[in-house]
């Protein structure tokens, strides 16, 4: 995904003829791996970066829009011995189970951290989804609302909420791909990781809050609880079976117990 998201600016940068080569070439090839890897990331990056080149563009907006067809058509063509036999095969795999529709309160991280299901992916993203919106309050208080990344974290945002998600990654594609709207938590790495680079370069002292900072430990103090509960043997359901949709990794500590204890 950093790799798509690089060969995204080098297109919107408009520089030398070179580099817009090398950025559609890291296009493919990160578009590539990451459809023979993981279909919804792969969905995920590229709306992403279709949003973040038709928000970052102003001089060439349909020259570089048209850049980045192109490279998804390739990289959609370099994987066809991959996306081939899985359309072929897609109902002798059970691969239609992985598209079966949720309840609203487990469609949105907002609400399915209260269905005590998924306990640890639903509380990571919980926690992400509060540094993106604490970003988005200091970049509206600093009058930062025309960047790139602004509009971008707005989509993060609003492509989570409470109703939305239960028809938009049902009906809509290429939405229906990612399937889950707490994907959506990839390109929030992206999109800290060059808020962060950039506050680090050009702040000086006391010029601006150093949000993105401030969102990073966030993050780390919240993520270092969370997995200091996994290594402290904490149970959330100690004695109960193990739901049906949820694989062990994603609920703290229930492998062991369902392991332990069977149905």
């Amino acid at each position: 995904v950093p790799f798509a998201f690089w060969g995204a600016d080098l297109i919107v940068q408009q520089g030398k003829i070179g580099d817009v080569r090398l950025g559609i070439v890291l296009l493919i090839l990160s578009l590539a791996l990451l459809i023979v890897t993981n279909l919804p990331a792969a969905a995920v990056a590229g709306i992403g970066v279709f949003l973040y080149v038709a928000v970052a563009s102003k001089n060439a907006k349909a020259r570089d829009l048209g850049c980045l067809s192109l490279a998804a058509i390739a990289s959609v063509l370099l994987t066809a011995f991959y996306l081939l036999p899985v359309m072929s095969m897609f109902d002798n795999v059970q691969l239609e189970r992985l598209w079966r529709p949720v309840p609203l309160v487990q469609s949105t991280p907002f609400l399915a951290i209260f269905t005590g299901e998924a306990i640890t992916i639903n509380s990571y993203t919980f926690v992400m989804l509060v540094g993106a919106c604490m970003l988005l309050i200091a970049w509206l208080r600093h009058r930062r609302d025309r960047q790139p990344l602004f509009w971008l974290v707005v989509f993060i945002v609003a492509a989570q909420l409470p109703i939305l998600t239960q028809y938009l990654y049902r009906y809509i594609p290429p939405f229906t791909i990612v399937q889950l709207a707490s994907r959506f938590s990839i390109l929030l790495l992206i999109v800290i990781a060059i808020a962060w680079r950039d506050e680090l370069w050009r702040n000086k002292r006391g010029e601006r809050v150093p949000i993105a900072s401030i969102v990073v430990a966030f993050w780390s103090i919240c993520t270092i609880a969370l997995v200091g509960l996994q290594l402290a043997d904490v149970h959330i359901h100690r004695h109960s079976s193990l739901p049906i949709s949820d694989a062990p990794e994603y609920a703290t500590r229930w492998a062991r117990p369902y392991y332990v204890w069977g149905d």
